[in-house]
């Protein structure tokens, strides 16, 4: 998007792990209230972690739903059991 504001300085990946690693557990839920294009929900998805985000701008907020899905199908899954054995 043309019109879309360009980041000069994005979040960096290892930044974010390192947050949500530090303040949160497995199956904790991450909420980030200015979501982007999804940076913080891949991490927390990544971590083993639920996700909710929201984001105001149409342009970021569908980039973050296709970054979100690719790291949903790539991502591990789990069941009922082992998320009580955790």
């Amino acid at each position: 998007d043309e019109k879309a504001e360009k980041h000069l300085c994005p979040m960096p990946m290892n930044i974010t792990k390192r947050a949500i690693e530090m303040y949160s557990n497995e199956c904790d839920v991450v909420w980030s209230p200015f979501m982007g294009i999804g940076s913080e929900g891949v991490s927390a998805l990544s971590m083993g972690r639920k996700f909710i985000g929201t984001e105001l701008h149409p342009t970021y907020y569908n980039q973050a739903i296709k970054h979100l899905a690719e790291q949903e199908e790539t991502g591990t899954q789990t069941d009922l059991f082992s998320l009580l054995d955790a």
